[in-house]
């Protein structure tokens, strides 16, 4: 019999773990304003969130001007006054860690031009920047600021173009708004799978459900708006001048400027199957088998409509709590053989059912609540039964010798289709290089803690997750949207070359580099 109460049940677990998190609307203005529920950052966590070379009262000067340019709802400054919108801005992050950063102002931008107008006062001072969208980019510094924090979470707008081949959005949109707009009109875009998560997904290259089909999410990308390092608002398309630009945008997340617009080829929506099968703890071994066992017979199924995303999650205790995995079919029924595995697995709940797209992508929103300090890390593997097993294996040993330190874990495995890679290829390649025959599998560590723990145990934890995470193949490219700063993920690329030299271009003084915080080009301080 199914269970249809699996998604209440899963959301009040987690939602009771980051209770104590979560209790008032106080607690984030409280711990941004006095520091007194956060430890510092320790260093696995990343380098951090540069300063630029502005003086303080340079920052204050050039945000007070800005205000006076954009008007007080647009830019929120730093005060001794509680000012609900602006710590708001700051706080909504996936990790806990960036709200430790308190900028001199926050840029609550709407359009082009406020981008435009914010990032040419940031450069003739020499200011630090941070631009954030979703905010689900867990390294510390990536997405915050210490001077000036651009916030795009006000803005989304989807527009779908008159012949409907194409949706035009706005930076600050979430994958669930957009699904919801456009399958309202028949139509829907290769985007991510979680719908809280933003649109700074595309620009690591992104993976969805529909990947197998039509390729990464970046793929799918027929156009950029972006402010260029030089301050210059262009559009990068597959052709014409910035077609180098548009490749880079593939997978340089925020290193080439900041893109205000996504104009993305839409899909016809059709009909969806999908849902979450849940297994018992006692089952791992042989839910692990039945992942290794899909992603080596996908090529086989001669079906590029399936997708899964099945993921094993501790919380507090070293058992595993939950085994899940996320089924996704392109068609109004479950296929037979693709999803056998799993069912033979007998799940103790099943939610699998004809669904709407944004249904389907929103199965994981409960594992993707804010509040905790947050880590990811990934490898890369061509993935065998022993290989799923071993790195389960290793998890499972660094969960239970750090249990107190972390409150939640969790390891997916995600699958690159080589029909997937073979669309990447034929849409002109991508800086990471994957190679299109063969399909592998990103191994995803999330690790998770109370803000509050000390400085020292969460560079032990961290330090530990680093050793529990499997050395996967070296001739697979990392993926940069769950990488970790220190695992340097760029580095990793199969064209790094060619994409430096695109760096270059763009950036000839390194403006970007050197004033917000992201992925490197070069080995050493991440």
């Amino acid at each position: 019999m199914k269970s249809i109460s699996l998604l209440a049940v899963a959301s009040t677990l987690f939602a009771s773990a980051l209770a104590d998190l979560n209790k008032a609307p106080l607690s984030s203005r409280q711990l941004l304003q006095s520091g007194a529920l956060q430890s510092p950052a320790p260093a696995l966590a990343g380098k951090g969130a540069p300063h630029g070379t502005a003086s303080s009262e340079a920052v204050s000067k050039l945000c007070d001007d800005l205000q006076q340019k954009l008007g007080g709802k647009v830019v929120r400054l730093q005060t001794t006054l509680v000012d609900t919108a602006y710590f708001q801005s700051v706080d909504h992050a996936y990790n806990a860690e960036q709200r430790a950063y308190k900028p001199t102002c926050s840029v609550l931008a709407t359009q082009a031009s406020h981008v435009v107008d914010t990032y040419a006062a940031v450069k003739a001072a020499g200011a630090g920047y941070g631009v954030r969208g979703g905010g689900h980019n867990p390294n510390y510094g990536w997405n915050s600021s210490p001077d000036v924090f651009i916030d795009f979470g006000q803005w989304c707008d989807v527009t779908l173009s008159d012949d409907g081949n194409t949706a035009d959005i706005a930076p600050g949109c979430r994958w669930g708004e957009v699904y919801s707009t456009l399958e309202a009109q028949g139509k829907t875009v290769v985007g991510g799978r979680v719908s809280n998560v933003g649109m700074g997904a595309v620009l690591g290259g992104g993976l969805s459900h529909l990947t197998p089909e039509h390729g990464l999410i970046a793929d799918n990308v027929m156009s950029y708006t972006i402010v260029l390092p030089s301050g210059e608002l262009v559009t990068a398309g597959s052709g014409g001048d910035y077609a180098d630009l548009w490749w880079a945008l593939k997978g340089s997340t925020n290193q080439m400027g900041i893109v205000v617009n996504y104009k993305l080829l839409t899909k016809d929506v059709g009909e969806w199957w999908g849902g979450l099968l849940t297994f018992l703890p006692t089952q791992v071994d042989a839910f692990v088998d039945a992942v290794a066992e899909y992603n080596a017979k996908y090529d086989s199924f001669n079906d590029t409509k399936a997708a899964i995303v099945p993921t094993i999650t501790w919380v507090d205790l070293p058992t595993p709590a939950l085994l899940l995995v996320g089924l996704a079919y392109h068609g109004p029924s479950r296929p037979k053989g693709i999803f056998d595995m799993f069912f033979d697995l007998k799940p103790v709940a099943d939610t699998t059912r004809k669904s709407s797209y944004a249904d389907i992508n929103g199965v994981y929103d409960f594992g993707s609540l804010y509040g905790s300090s947050t880590h990811f890390r990934t490898s890369s593997s061509y993935l065998s039964k022993t290989q799923a097993r071993e790195i389960y294996a290793a998890f499972q040993d660094f969960a239970t010798k750090n249990v107190g330190l972390w409150w939640s874990l969790s390891l997916s495995y995600e699958s690159f289709t080589a029909s997937g890679l073979a669309k990447a290829a034929a849409a002109g390649g991508n800086p990471q290089g994957w190679a299109a025959g063969r399909g592998f599998t990103a191994q995803t560590y999330l690790v998770q803690w109370v803000p509050s723990l000390p400085t020292h145990k969460k560079q032990r934890l961290l330090a530990a997750a680093k050793a529990a995470t499997t050395a996967g193949s070296d001739d697979i490219p990392l993926f940069i949207n769950y990488a970790a700063a220190d695992q340097q993920p760029l580095l990793s690329y199969g064209n790094l070359d060619r994409l430096r030299g695109i760096k270059a271009k763009y950036d000839a003084d390194s403006y970007v580099t050197k004033h917000t915080g992201g992925p490197r080009f070069e080995g050493g301080d991440f």
